[in-house]
């Protein structure tokens, strides 16, 4: 009997993804309760783990065995989530992978300072690679992440946003991440100039996909299927691809 590729994938990923969930809890280590409890309220509530998954691989099809890719990986996890409690409370958004976001159950202002432990974490677990060149591509991530949204809220409300701008809005505040996964995993590996760029190329139109696809969903799926309201974008007076 034959299964669709999607079965296939996550048959050889299931293992990474059960180590990834351990890591990712025994890595969090905050001194306060609350930061667990608001952290781990999205943390835990069922994100694809995408980016650690793309991290662990691409190091090790490029030949990394130091044994700690799955700790290493849970970096990008946490920087995510970051980055989705400090949207919902700049967005406004009521649900988050069909859950309340954290905005809606805690103060605003604890989820976003909840957000910068998370970031904290990230930048923690990219230092103990020792290695400069993960950290700096890590700062780098933040940086354009943070300038990618910063952008979108400026072009709030504008028709007259071209596709050339839109590319470049979903590459800072996407496709950098994803990529970013990608090239750590052949930086700590020490894979060779060519596999580095091959591999953060492969993860930029990735992640660039990943939202052209998320932005049409927006318009075509159900808040069930979302895990959020759907038409979100088109609220908030933001001009995306399928329109």
């Amino acid at each position: 009997m034959k299964t669709d590729l999607k079965t296939q994938i996550m048959a050889q990923v299931t293992p990474d993804l059960n180590q990834v969930e351990q890591a990712l809890e025994e890595n969090l280590a905050p001194r306060l309760d609350l930061v667990k409890q608001i952290a781990a309220h999205l943390l835990f509530s069922g994100g694809k783990r995408l980016r650690p998954l793309l991290f662990i691989h691409a190091a090790r099809m490029c030949g990394y065995r130091g044994g700690h890719e799955v700790m290493f990986s849970t970096m990008f996890e946490y920087l995510h989530a970051a980055t989705l409690l400090h949207d919902d409370v700049v967005d406004g958004s009521a649900l988050r992978r069909g859950r309340d976001a954290a905005h809606t159950l805690w103060p605003a202002a604890q989820v976003v300072l909840t957000g910068d432990f998370l970031l904290a974490r990230a930048l923690d677990i990219a230092a103990r690679t020792n290695n400069s060149r993960v950290i700096a591509v890590i700062a780098e991530i933040t940086r354009e992440m943070s300038e990618g949204e910063i952008d979108q809220l400026d072009k709030k409300g504008r028709i007259d946003l071209t596709e050339a701008q839109y590319m470049k809005i979903i590459e800072r505040k996407t496709a950098v991440l994803i990529q970013g996964a990608c090239r750590c995993g052949a930086i700590l590996a020490h894979a060779s100039d060519a596999k580095e760029n091959a591999l953060a190329d492969f993860g930029f139109h990735v992640g660039m996909a990943f939202q052209m696809a998320d932005d049409l969903l927006d318009y075509t799926a159900t808040a069930t299927q979302l895990g959020k309201n759907p038409g979100a974008d088109l609220r908030e007076g933001k001009l995306t691809l399928p329109m």
